[in-house]
């Protein structure tokens, strides 16, 4: 093993310029093999932040699910959290687009607000329960005129 240490010194002393060469050749493979896999580690938690934000922060959901059943599906050890709402109904609006005379409501605990994929526009997320929260769509597609802090009336 020494004899080898001994040639490898010897050789790296009499050819200096491809030994200079050589350690920058190391270090710029070392920085660009790091630079790629940054880039890759920074595209993919930007693209799982990009999904999370516009279609929110789950990866399954159950419609219709009865109220009894929902604690069986919190305690499987492979759910981690458990998002409610529940559907309350529809009520009829002054809107531009015959094909959508009306409103849907729906209702939601206040974590799963925050966590499925709802961007505010102006405003604040509802605080009580007569509170609403009014979609871009009901303006643009129904031309329905709601702002914020306006009280409104449904049957």
């Amino acid at each position: 093993m020494d004899i080898l240490k001994t040639l490898v010194i010897k050789n790296l002393k009499l050819n200096k310029k491809r030994t200079a060469v050589t350690i920058i050749g190391i270090m710029l493979s070392a920085a660009l093999i790091t630079a790629v896999a940054s880039i890759y580690a920074s595209g993919i938690s930007s693209l799982i932040n990009y999904e999370i934000s516009k279609k929110g922060n789950q990866h399954a959901a159950f419609f219709g699910v009865p109220v009894e059943k929902i604690e069986s599906i919190k305690n499987v050890r492979a759910v981690e959290k458990v998002y409610e709402t529940q559907d309350i109904g529809y009520a009829e609006i002054a809107s531009a687009n015959e094909y959508k005379p009306y409103v849907f409501f729906k209702a939601f605990t206040p974590d799963s607000l925050r966590s499925l994929g709802l961007n505010l526009v102006e405003g604040r997320l509802p605080e009580t329960n007569d509170e609403i929260v009014i979609p871009t769509h009901l303006k643009t597609n129904g031309r329905v005129v709601m702002n914020v802090g306006e009280t409104v009336t449904f049957k």
